[in-house]
């Protein structure tokens, strides 16, 4: 049957096992395709008539932005691969990015977690930030450990603070933006591109609160916040997490592990341009410290328990576990984790964390 008859039949249906299946049966383009995503092209009704030809004929291309979001989803899958240390994919098939899925409401891009695994897309999006494409991948690398209950706000939380981490991970895997964080430094300022990941996305929406990790938000009661804004006291101690590890590469002691880490050729250039008091030694320890920090995140995915609900707690725990795994010297990992993160310590680390 020709796909041109498809304008003929209704849309598919916005739940239901039967959705994927519309997709394969009218042959919905894939018009673009990397290792562990492809884009699907559906486009809303009123551009069916426009749309369907070009599939017969087989010349609707894909646009900039929608490319960019293939490319975005890619990097952060990477990111966090690398941070695991081994290859790490979501599924045994690539995951769809839906252009013109029927239930976005906005420009900002959504995870959809049921009948069937997806970032949506709005078909008319002019711009799509990167750092909603790193969110939505992140949401997509929590449900592979397990298809967690996302309508308990706790567990709705621990999705979006883990989400937000990965936009982070994906982050800093950039020079640019570890120079950054030095460079707002020497000017006298707390904030930079890493701490207002998300800022730039427009205004404030339940998906995606407009708020800076370095500012101090009150976001440990649940009445009237959304599961993203109570998340943030973990995101925010998740960047203190990191500038405590940035502060133990300092030290003089760790001057070999520094001095092993290498520049990056940009880096160079604007060490060498700047008069900023910027040391080649202050650009290794944060990298370092990024390094450690995404390693213990992306590993303790595995440390979660595979429960219906989870609490902040079980995330705060599963990064505190990683860490006494990976280290060894556990000690400073657990003196960290367990001063910055937000949960109801163990008596142990309770203990130590008093020293």
């Amino acid at each position: 049957m020709s796909a041109v008859t498809a304008q003929e039949k209704l849309l598919p249906p916005q739940q239901g096992p039967e959705w994927r299946p519309f997709y394969q049966h009218w042959h919905v383009p894939v018009v673009a395709r990397s290792q562990d995503f492809e884009v699907w092209h559906y486009g809303p009704e009123r551009n069916l008539g426009e749309i369907l030809p070009k599939i017969e004929e087989d010349s609707l291309e894909c646009s900039g932005q929608h490319l960019q979001a293939i490319q975005t989803a890619q990097k952060t899958l990477d990111s966090f691969s690398a941070d695991l240390g081994r290859d790490f994919t979501l599924s045994d098939q690539p995951m769809p990015i839906v252009i013109g899925h029927p239930q976005v409401q906005s420009s900002l891009p959504f995870y959809q977690q049921a009948p069937f695994k997806c970032i949506g897309l709005s078909h008319n999006a002019d711009y799509i930030h990167p750092d909603a494409i790193s969110h939505e991948t992140g949401h997509a690398i929590l449900d592979s450990r397990h298809n967690y209950d996302y309508k308990d706000f706790e567990t709705a939380a621990v999705h979006e603070a883990f989400a937000d981490c990965c936009s982070l991970l994906a982050a800093w895997h950039e020079p640019p933006i570890i120079w950054d964080i030095l460079r707002q430094r020497a000017l006298g300022l707390s904030s930079n591109k890493l701490t207002t990941i998300g800022e730039n996305l427009g205004p404030s929406s339940d998906n995606y609160p407009i708020r800076d990790l370095s500012q101090a938000i009150d976001s440990t009661d649940k009445n009237g916040q959304t599961p993203h804004e109570y998340s943030q006291q973990f995101t925010q101690a998740f960047y203190q997490c990191l500038l405590a590890w940035e502060k133990y590469y300092q030290q003089a002691c760790h001057s070999e592990l520094r001095q092993a880490q290498p520049i990056p050729p940009e880096i160079e250039r604007e060490l060498a341009s700047h008069s900023l008091p910027i040391h080649l030694e202050q650009y290794q320890a944060l990298a370092l410290a990024c390094h450690t920090l995404g390693r213990h995140f992306a590993n303790a995915l595995y440390l979660l328990p595979q429960t219906d609900n989870l609490k902040l707690d079980n995330l705060s725990q599963a990064l505190l576990d990683s860490g006494k795994i990976l280290e060894k010297d556990s000690q400073i990992s657990q003196k960290i984790y367990s001063e910055n993160l937000p949960f109801s310590l163990p008596p142990k680390a309770k203990e130590f964390s008093s020293n």
